[in-house]
């Protein structure tokens, strides 16, 4: 089964939705559908019912029907219209990056999706009027023939359900070309995290202020936690810097995520993980 197979099909989807700043305001449930056509092309149909506590909120809007067809190129995923333009791209097996419009709802957009499981995959992103984010998405999508009731991401931060964990990570080229693999292990010790892969430990300081911490040791940065999300940025020089996206996925006790490593603005690899807590 390719990896465009494996989503054909019926999936529910919760979607949490935050503001700007990390303040819970409710969920969207979808039901989305995924129709092979002729050509390659795929139909995506979602049916979207936000939660009454978004009324007044910039994504009641987001109610009804959507539909767009989708045409894969390689790692590219081309969102054609008429409710999603734009583009996305795959980094490895299951991580997807994109970002573009939707016409109808008037807003930008900026997405990820992270497969944990054949049968669960975790998505997110934000929504834009220009450049300013007016809400944080963080979500759950499970095949509908596996689920009694709407599937859940439950916030539950990672150093309370373990203290080690340990897994694999993957190098990628900037075109996606697969580089190495190793182990990474992380143990939290706060306000100290350290991870130890091939290089050596890398040891920060993580100081919390309510959903944005603060980060020294042997980078300085900051990341910000929204929901089951963590997302970044890390100075190892005044040139070097690294941005990073991971989720922590209580229901399997995974963190999932990847890092982009930047010199002077220039993109050098990719680095894609998933650990497991070691209880």
């Amino acid at each position: 089964m390719s990896a465009s197979d494996r989503f054909i099909g019926d999936w529910l989807v919760s979607e949490y939705v935050f503001a700007p700043h990390g303040q819970a305001l409710g969920v969207v449930r979808q039901r989305r559908t995924l129709q092979p056509l002729p050509g390659g092309r795929i139909r995506v149909v979602q049916q979207c019912e936000p939660s009454p506590t978004l009324d007044g909120h910039a994504m009641a809007a987001f109610a009804g029907e959507w539909v767009f067809e989708l045409q894969i190129d390689g790692r590219l995923r081309h969102y054609l219209g008429p409710d999603v333009i734009g583009y996305g791209k795959v980094w490895d097996n299951g991580y997807l990056e994109g970002c573009g419009c939707w016409p109808r709802f008037g807003k930008l957009f900026r997405s990820f999706s992270l497969l944990v499981t054949p049968e669960r995959q975790l998505t997110g992103g934000r929504f834009f009027v220009g450049p300013a984010p007016i809400a944080c998405i963080t979500g759950v999508a499970a095949p509908a023939n596996t689920q009694h009731d709407w599937p859940e991401l439950a916030v539950v931060p990672p150093e309370t359900i373990a203290h080690t964990w340990q897994g694999q990570m993957r190098h990628l080229s900037p075109t996606g070309e697969d580089i190495a693999t190793e182990l990474l292990m992380r143990r939290y010790c706060l306000p100290y995290i350290v991870e130890t892969a091939s290089t050596g430990d890398t040891k920060l300081r993580f100081d919390n202020q309510i959903n944005t911490v603060q980060i020294s040791g042997d980078g300085h940065g900051f990341a910000w936690r929204i929901g089951a999300l963590t997302e970044g940025e890390v100075f190892t020089t005044s040139a070097q810097c690294i941005r990073f996206l991971e989720v922590c996925d209580s229901a399997t006790a995974t963190i999932t995520g990847w890092r982009h490593h930047y010199h002077a603005g220039r993109l050098e690899k990719i680095e894609t993980f998933q650990l497991h807590a070691q209880v």
